[in-house]
Formats: structure tokens, C-alpha cells, sequence
């Protein structure tokens, strides 16, 4: 309806979409599409973007209101966000999906940020909808807190709850997240000889200290890249990348003598040595079980070895 004394009105959906967009907590923001003379989409313009756009984005609205989207410099739309503007135009579908902000994060999120880096990360869940031949909306609403949840369940249930180390569960896809990438491994099986004395001597609770203090040392000797496991009881595992037999041989006796070295407790001292055995990939076997398996005889024959001197 037009104002005598003015432009039109707007209506009540109007008026209720304009309040609802520039209130909401969550990001939202208008694009326009820009078209060649041909017609063919050429870019998108910055038409609007709310306050909780802005804040998150940490984008000055003046500064990008008119522009378009490809010339914002490290625009958090570009270029992953953009591509999914031009498939929701292009196909009028809506787009839903998850996004590390700022954008240029998103990287590091996938290969190898520190613990601290990715607790720092921003995650947002991003819906583009495509609302006419010309405009989309792009809503985003912060899940960082449940991305957080879900690491630490995910923590949970990857770690041994005594030592803290890395279960069998971990050791798994830690063994095929390398073997996608091709990654020749060596897997050494440790089973402590002596720790049964230990928790008949001084008790479980002294036990579980002492399975606290091997599993540390063996941490503090291989690199990072590098896992060491509780596979349950006195049994550990050390998943190493890349190594070849003598490499294996170096870090198995380099082991040994942490495994070897005495351990002062208030009730005495404990003193344990170990069996190892180890296994390749993809020489002895190119499954994780397959490779356990073959680790666990060869640690049993060396244990067999031992009690026969």
C-alpha cells in the first residue's frame, strides 16, 4: 500500500522480518546475485548482515554492505562458503552445513592444530537458502560448545582411564588413519614381567601407580607423531610410523631400559623389565588385528625364552 505523503509502507510480515532479522542472536546475513550482461551469475553482493554477523564475523558492516562477496578481503565467505552460495542459487536448494570461523582456520582444524589451537576454533552451523532468483540468506548459530562436548566424549572414549594413554580403540584408527596414507608402521607389544609380584607385594593401588609411571616413560620416549597404548593389565603397545627393523630395534631397547630403570615408591622399590614383541606393516600383516596378533606371539615367545634361562 502507498503513503500519500510518502514510499510505501511496509507491511506487517515485512515490518516482523526486518525486526526478526536484525534481533535474532544468530548470524544472518542477505546476498544479492550479480549477473553478467549475458546473464550468467557473475558474484554475490553484501546487501545486509545483522548485529550477531558482524560481532562473529568481525566484519564492519559499512565496510562490506554494497561490495562484492569475492572482493572482501579473507572474506569468512570465501572461497568454501562461497561455493555453497553458488549451489543454493544455482540448484534453489538450501545448504546445511558445518564451518570453522575465521575460514582460514579451517586448515589447521584438519591438519594437525594444537590441542590449544582447536579449542579455540569457532564452529558454526550454516544454513544458505536461496529465497527468489536474486537473493539468498546465510544464517549461522555458534555449536562450539557441543563440538567441544563431543571431543571430550571422544577423549573419553579413545583414553585408558588409569594411565590416561591411548586405549585399543585409538590405537586402531590411529593404525588406519596411516595406512590411508600409505604409512608404513611397526607395532611393538610390551608385557611387563615381575608386575604381578608387584600388586601381590604392595597392593593394587601401588600396581596402578607403577602402570601410571611406565606408560609415562614410555610417552616421554618415542616422538610425537609416535602412540603409545594401554592395551589392559601390564600390556602396552608402541604404534611407530615410518620406522624400518633397525629403527624398531633402536626405540624397542631404548624402551627397555625406561621399562628397566627402578621406580622409588613410599612403600619400596620397584624394579620390572619387559617382553616385546614387534610386527610390521605391511610385511607381517596389513590388518590392525593381524598385526596385534603377530606382535602378541612374537611377545610370547620371547617371554617363553626368558623363563627357559
Amino acid at each position: 500500500m502507498e503513503s500519500v505523503h510518502g514510499p510505501p509502507t511496509l507491511t506487517l510480515g515485512e515490518r516482523l522480518w526486518e525486526g526478526y532479522f536484525h534481533n535474532a542472536p544468530h548470524g544472518m546475513v542477505l546476498f544479492r546475485a550479480v549477473r553478467t550482461e549475458a546473464g550468467r551469475l557473475d558474484d554475490f553482493e553484501w546487501c545486509d548482515l545483522n548485529e550477531s554477523a558482524a560481532t562473529a564475523l568481525e566484519i564492519d558492516p559499512m565496510a562490506v554492505v554494497g561490495s562484492a562477496a569475492r572482493s572482501v578481503r579473507e572474506s569468512p565467505f570465501d572461497p568454501r562458503v562461497y561455493r555453497r552460495l553458488v549451489t543454493a542459487h544455482v540448484t534453489k536448494r538450501v545448504q546445511e552445513f558445518e564451518q570453522v570461523f575465521p575460514i582460514q582456520a579451517a586448515a589447521g582444524a584438519q591438519d594437525g592444530l594444537t590441542r590449544e589451537g582447536r579449542e579455540n576454533l569457532m564452529w558454526y552451523a550454516v544454513t544458505v537458502i536461496p529465497v527468489d532468483d536474486q537473493y539468498l540468506i546465510v544464517q549461522f548459530r555458534s555449536i562450539t560448545h557441543y563440538k567441544s562436548v563431543l571431543r571430550q566424549a571422544v577423549e573419553l572414549l579413545n583414553r585408558d582411564d588409569l594411565t590416561g594413554l591411548a586405549n585399543r580403540r585409538h590405537l586402531k584408527t590411529r593404525f588406519w588413519v596411516l595406512r590411508r596414507r600409505s604409512v608404513p608402521m611397526a607395532l611393538l607389544y610390551f608385557d611387563l614381567n615381575g608386575f604381578k609380584a608387584v600388586n601381590d607385594t604392595y597392593g593394587h593401588e601401588v600396581g596402578d601407580q607403577v602402570l601410571s609411571i611406565i606408560g609415562q616413560r614410555l610417552t616421554t620416549k618415542v616422538r610425537p607423531d609416535e602412540m603409545v597404548a594401554r592395551l589392559g593389565g601390564d600390556e602396552f603397545a608402541v604404534l611407530l610410523a615410518g620406522g624400518d627393523l633397525s629403527a624398531v630395534d633402536r626405540v624397542t631397547g631404548r624402551l627397555i631400559e625406561v621399562v628397566e630403570e627402578p621406580i622409588h615408591l613410599e612403600p619400596g622399590t620397584v624394579r620390572l623389565s619387559a617382553s616385546v614383541g614387534a610386527a610390521l606393516y605391511p610385511d607381517d600383516a596389513e590388518s590392525f588385528e593381524a598385526l596385534v596378533s603377530r606382535a602378541d606371539a612374537r611377545m610370547y615367545e620371547q617371554k617363553r625364552k626368558r623363563t627357559l634361562h
